[in-house]
């Protein structure tokens, strides 16, 4: 966590666009087939390992992975990060309301914290040049997207210019939690790697994904390591 976030603190210090990637099994199993993502990976300012799946899939693989580094754990540092520095946070992401109920938690838990921004994830092609246009005007220093896993990514990639002098981090439905709709897995059951499980039970309409989890795992296992299919852009930490 502290290498992820002194990348993150020099990224945004130096004015520079800093796309973080949070990868899991899926996504890596996913780039077999979507060139589009695999580009994502190979130019990813940072990529971390949000899963314990990750984590294991990349030692097997022989990357130096040091420990898990959950996109919510890290999109929670980065709040208190961007209190103490003054930095603003934009937002995107959720149903209506997610994004607006996370902000103001994340302000509740750390004082001072700017918010530039907040808007739903839910917009037409014609409402996404008003989100662009509103991060490109407010300018924060810090975006949190949520979206869908994969589709976020490429997303942000294909703004990169709006984002410009960004760190701006993928976080799924990492959102919902941190807006308090949904409840994150205790302590122990992330430990065991069974935050999916503890997900899965508050929205069973999952149930598809979880499925394809071990498939993902094991797929992902016989791609080519990590760093040669994407390249040493992408510091997997």
């Amino acid at each position: 966590m502290a290498e992820a976030l002194e990348t993150i603190r020099s990224g945004v210090e130096s004015g520079r666009f800093l796309q973080v990637v949070t990868a899991n099994p899926v996504m890596v199993f996913a780039t077999r087939k979507d060139p589009a993502l695999a580009r994502v990976f190979s130019r990813a300012g940072l990529v971390v390992a949000d899963s314990a799946g990750m984590v294991l899939l990349a030692r097997l693989k022989g990357l130096p992975v040091k420990e898990r580094v959950a996109g919510i754990d890290l999109a929670m540092e980065l709040a208190r990060l961007a209190a103490e520095k003054g930095w603003p946070i934009f937002l995107v992401g959720g149903k209506p309301g997610v994004a607006e109920e996370a902000a103001g938690r994340l302000q509740a838990l750390h004082p001072g914290l700017a918010i530039s921004g907040a808007r739903n994830g839910y917009f037409s092609v014609d409402e996404e040049k008003d989100v662009l246009g509103e991060i490109r005007d407010k300018r924060p220093r810090i975006v949190l997207v949520g979206l869908t896993a994969g589709l976020q990514e490429k997303w942000i990639a294909l703004h990169a210019e709006v984002f410009a002098g960004m760190c701006v981090l993928g976080l799924g439905g990492s959102l919902d939690v941190i807006s308090g709709r949904l409840r994150r897995a205790p302590v122990w059951m992330r430990g065991m790697g069974l935050e999916w499980l503890f997900r899965l039970v508050q929205e069973p309409w999952r149930w598809r994904r979880a499925l394809l989890l071990p498939v993902a795992f094991f797929a992902a296992l016989l791609l080519p390591p990590t760093r040669d299919r994407f390249d040493n852009r992408a510091d997997l930490s």
